[in-house]
């Protein structure tokens, strides 16, 4: 189930009541369990009755789960096979570093 909020921004006059202050025109989010995992998203609408039916609509048909990541990562570079080496270089010791956060493994190109 998820439950919608008001994500206060830093210059919001309410920021200091907190996510139940509703009466704002700050950003709608919504957190909860999706697809058995928490989860945190921003439903990209300002408009309160708006929001209710996108995540009405996400409990209903909840996306998909994201492809693993190496998949993505070998997507990412094949798509950008054209980039000069050094920014290839980059981006794959960057994404070596995440792959080991996030997996505890390490992954090698």
């Amino acid at each position: 189930m998820l439950t919608i909020y008001r994500r206060h921004g830093r210059r919001c006059p309410h920021r200091n009541e907190g996510q139940s202050y509703i009466r704002c025109s700050c950003p709608i989010w919504a957190y909860g369990e999706l697809n058995g995992e928490r989860a945190r998203i921003s439903l990209d609408t300002r408009n309160w009755t708006r929001a209710g039916r996108k995540a009405a609509n996400l409990e209903h048909d909840p996306p998909a789960p994201g492809k693993p990541f190496i998949e993505a990562v070998e997507g990412f570079l094949s798509a950008n096979k054209d980039l000069a080496a050094g920014t290839l270089r980059g981006y794959r010791n960057t994404l070596r570093q995440f792959q080991t956060i996030t997996d505890g493994g390490i992954w090698r190109s």
